[in-house]
């Protein structure tokens, strides 16, 4: 089975229809950064793209009409299901402010004793 059949009906499936090129690409990325090699046939829709395809219109991934989320279940990889959550929490979390931090600048980190030896 193609891995980017994998990676769409599981990206699909954790963004609940809402999968965008985006998306697909941060999880690549992610997956590259941790020692994954993808052949350059390995990033294509292969099979799955009788059950769904890419809407140039609104930038998602889209099943056709007469399918639904339980015809590419077969597709579907319980790793990168968790991989997608996790980046639509991480996601969730960056837009609604949650994961803002408050930046430091020289002058109140020193005051506030953050940087030693000053």
């Amino acid at each position: 089975m193609n891995f980017f059949d994998q990676l769409l009906a599981s990206g699909y499936y954790a963004f609940d229809g809402k999968l965008n090129s985006h998306i697909v690409r941060m999880a690549i990325t992610f997956l590259r950064k941790h020692g994954k090699k993808f052949k350059n046939n390995e990033l294509v829709m292969n099979e799955i793209k009788k059950y769904m395809y890419f809407d140039v219109e609104t930038q998602h991934y889209v099943l056709y009409d007469e399918y639904t989320v339980s015809d590419i279940g077969d597709y579907m990889n319980i790793d990168l299901i968790t991989l997608f959550h996790n980046i639509k929490l991480l996601r969730d979390r960056y837009y609604s402010g949650l994961d803002t931090r408050e930046e430091l600048d020289f002058k109140s980190a020193i005051e506030n004793n953050n940087i030693k030896g000053m």
